[in-house]
């Protein structure tokens, strides 16, 4: 392969790096959206799925007859790790509504757009087959700043990082082993896109199609958790009666 068929191929590339960026920036909104707007019924759905789930396996180790110490160190030991488990959730909860909360004009808007495709051409680490991992968690906070639309902080964070980047010299480079990788990226990035568009959070896309959607959401997840509400009476009244006392999260 020549230079001049490699810089082809290579553009090529780029603008499908811009398309999956504007593809990932799109999901990580409807997301951050979604969270929002429904937090107080995904907090809820959380608590009590995974006390149905802690309830059902420790009935479970008694009716095989496992000893009260073994269910006891059961219960705690997912207790422990459901509370990272919510403290985790909780951040993604706060970090959501921070998230709704920035709003850009429309010249703020193409200026973060403009600065960050600018800097993927040129310093994007699946490029440039880059392995440093410094530099690669530096370009991904840029990314995900990006993705948030956080105009201050990705110009500030810029300013920190930019002496990390420097641009790759591509003659030098093996054209044939690039472009083996460049059609293999391509390709997986096609395959991941088409693979995030049947999952969470673009499935939910048409929620925010108009207020009537949203409210329409809002009470089919609130029936929803209903029915786990009344599965956890029953849950919780079996296992009152095998293990001698009631067990919450």
């Amino acid at each position: 392969m020549q230079y001049k068929d490699f810089l082809v191929l290579q553009g090529r590339v780029i603008d499908v790096l811009k398309n999956y960026a504007i593809f990932l920036k799109r999901g990580a909104q409807l997301n951050y959206r979604y969270t929002k707007e429904y937090k107080d019924e995904i907090l809820k759905d959380f608590i009590i799925r995974n006390e149905n789930t802690m309830l059902v396996t420790a009935l479970s180790l008694l009716n095989d007859k496992k000893s009260l110490e073994e269910v006891d160190k059961y219960i705690q030991d997912y207790k422990k790790n459901y509370q990272n488990e919510y403290n985790v959730l909780s951040k993604r909860i706060i970090a959501s509504e921070s998230v709704s909360s920035i709003t850009l004009d429309e010249n703020k808007q193409k200026e973060l757009e403009k600065h960050y495709f600018e800097l993927l051409e040129k310093y994007n680490p699946l490029l440039r087959m880059e392995t440093n991992s410094e530099y690669i968690r530096s370009y991904e906070l840029l990314q995900l700043l990006f993705q948030q639309n956080n105009y201050q902080t990705y110009f500030a964070s810029y300013e920190l990082f930019k002496d990390m980047f420097s641009e790759k010299d591509f003659t030098k480079v093996d054209f044939d082993k690039y472009m083996n990788y460049y059609l293999d990226l391509m390709q997986k990035i096609a395959l991941d896109i088409q693979n995030r568009k049947k999952n969470y959070p673009f499935t939910i896309e048409s929620v925010f199609e108009d207020e009537i959607s949203i409210a329409r959401e809002k009470g089919e997840f609130k029936a929803k958790i209903n029915k786990l509400i009344e599965a956890n009476k029953a849950i919780k009244e079996d296992f009152k009666e095998a293990y001698g006392e009631s067990v919450e999260l």
